[in-house]
């Protein structure tokens, strides 16, 4: 029911147009670089949307995005047409030949009653064949001057399953470390007046606040921290999953993060020693 997107991403070198093909329909393009199709209705009703664009403003690489809409105005509600989606790159100009493509990660979940009907959100995947486990790290946890953070379960001392894994697609070590996120119990930010004050809730969206706790006592101690030796700080003093080493690891990073450790190098980095000799 809810709208899906995928997002492909291939070098800046390269030209490559695409076709989609909907279960039981004909294909749709190909779209070339500098075109895109908006809003096309099918033939049940849903929508589709293509957009093949070149030098992406936020990391020069060239982007397909392709939308798969519902149609929310009639009764009955037209959902996203159910079935295997067929994407295919057409090579214009071939350099680098690289692609890689995302789906945004959800669960099923009730929507609510539109008109008279029960509706859900469905969530979309690549078919088995061409999924793969790493390169999931999302876009805003790639950035050259952030901390990245994996979801720690530390009853049973690994990764999270639901933990994304690195590197990035220009081969960068993400995530850089990893944190406390599974059954955490923190304030509920958005609790109103009949809401519990307290929440439990698993995921890198609560490793990263642990994480943020960590920097914001490193950056008490040493006020004038860039991002940086922050980052090389973190690094230096995480402490490998049992069995494991100190490289750097798709799932973990380089370890998990030692606070104590951090706050102690940050404040040792402040003090210098001139030798007399």
């Amino acid at each position: 029911m809810s709208e899906n997107e995928l997002e492909i991403w291939y070098s800046a070198s390269d030209r490559f147009s695409v076709t989609v093909t909907p279960p039981g329909l004909d294909p749709i393009g190909p779209v070339s670089p500098g075109e895109y199709i908006q809003n096309q209705k099918l033939s049940d009703g849903s929508f589709i949307s293509i957009y093949n664009e070149l030098y992406h403003a936020a990391n020069d690489a060239n982007y397909i995005a392709i939308y798969l809409s519902p149609f929310l105005k009639e009764n009955p509600i037209v959902g996203v047409r159910p079935g295997t989606w067929k994407v295919r790159l057409h090579g214009i100009e071939v350099r680098d030949g690289r692609y890689d493509g995302w789906i945004e990660r959800d669960d099923p979940r009730p929507r609510g009653v539109i008109g008279t009907q029960d509706t859900w959100n469905f969530p979309s995947f690549f078919a088995q064949s061409s999924n793969v486990d790493d390169t999931s790290v999302s876009s805003l946890a790639c950035g050259h001057r952030i901390i990245s953070v994996a979801n720690y379960d530390s009853v049973n001392d690994k990764i999270n399953i639901s933990s994304s894994q690195g590197p990035t697609r220009d081969e960068r070590y993400k995530p850089d470390v990893a944190a406390l996120g599974t059954d955490i119990v923190a304030a509920n930010g958005f609790a109103g007046d009949d809401d519990p004050s307290w929440i439990g809730m698993t995921g890198t969206s609560m490793a990263s606040p642990y994480m943020a706790g960590v920097i914001g006592l490193m950056l008490e101690v040493a006020p004038r921290l860039t991002a940086a030796q922050i980052q090389g700080i973190i690094q230096r003093t995480s402490q490998p999953l049992p069995s494991q080493n100190y490289k750097w690891r798709d799932d973990s990073g380089f370890g998990i993060v030692n606070a104590r450790a951090c706050v102690a190098e940050a404040r040792a980095l402040s003090r210098r020693v001139k030798l007399n000799q």
